[in-house]
């Protein structure tokens, strides 16, 4: 990320760059506009964790609270001692599984009341009729298919993830280092605009907060939209998401002040030219 923020500085001539990232991506923005305070100039974060263990975790952040004091509930270790990386479908693939036995089930279960299984054949095509016609039933589907739509995961860096951020929660206490220098939250200097989700299951609001609370930006604010965590980008909530940062960042983008005008005179012109 600092080899590519250089090289749009140099292109562009501009002293500072802003940021945008989206979960673990705004995780990594947030720490290097911690470390490179005077390379940024706005952080967007949207859905970026930065406290994995909150006092209130919500349900499904519960996983995360109890890791924290234990690495018996899961050893991410294992990821790339058995894996190598993770495999991108290898969720989806359980999820499916269970969810295939779970239709099974219930299948031969309403075979077993008088063998009328054709409520259930007929659950699944209203089903399948209402995809084609909602809306919302079609962002959601097309939102799962670009969360599979990935490349497998390190395995080391899983492990790191898993053990020293959810397990640890190394970055909110400013322990976590890289290349023997300590992230420190409390670094960013620069305009912050952290947004989080109220239906998000994958980064409750509670772990987001931190990022906020820590920044010593004078210009600071936090969103939550009715949203969850891609539907807010990539579905009905994306209405609200993206003019939203664009009226934020469009006032906080503007240079200082405009560039110097200089008076030129063209080669065998007598007249006065005037460029930028």
């Amino acid at each position: 990320m600092h080899g590519s923020v250089q090289k749009i500085r140099e292109l562009s001539g501009a002293e500072e760059v802003s940021l945008f990232g989206q979960s673990q991506g705004g995780t990594l923005s947030a720490m290097y506009a911690a470390l490179f305070p005077e390379s940024i100039k706005n952080l967007v974060l949207l859905s970026a964790p930065t406290d994995f263990a909150p006092r209130n975790p919500e349900p499904l952040g519960m996983w995360s609270y109890m890791s924290s004091t234990s690495g018996a509930y899961f050893d991410p270790a294992i990821v790339p001692k058995f894996l190598g990386n993770l495999p991108t479908d290898l969720a989806a693939q359980v999820i499916n599984m269970a969810a295939s036995m779970r239709a099974t089930a219930f299948g031969a279960a309403a075979c077993g009341f008088g063998g009328r299984s054709g409520i259930y054949d007929a659950a699944l095509g209203n089903i399948r009729e209402l995809a084609e016609r909602d809306v919302s039933l079609r962002s959601w589907l097309a939102a799962s298919e670009w969360v599979d739509d990935a490349a497998p995961f390190p395995g080391e860096t899983l492990r790191r993830w898993v053990k020293d951020f959810y397990q640890r929660n190394k970055l909110v206490k400013g322990e976590v280092e890289l290349r023997e220098h300590r992230v420190d939250l409390s670094n960013i200097e620069c305009s912050v605009l952290n947004i989080s989700g109220k239906w998000d299951y994958v980064v409750p609001p509670s772990q987001t907060k931190a990022t906020t609370a820590l920044a010593r930006s004078t210009d600071k604010e936090s969103v939550s939209l009715d949203a969850g965590h891609v539907g807010m980008f990539a579905g009905p909530g994306a209405e609200d998401l993206w003019p939203r940062m664009r009226n934020w960042l469009a006032p906080r983008s503007r240079p200082a002040r405009e560039p110097a005008r200089t008076l030129l005179k063209p080669p065998g012109d007598s007249g006065l030219g005037v460029s930028e």
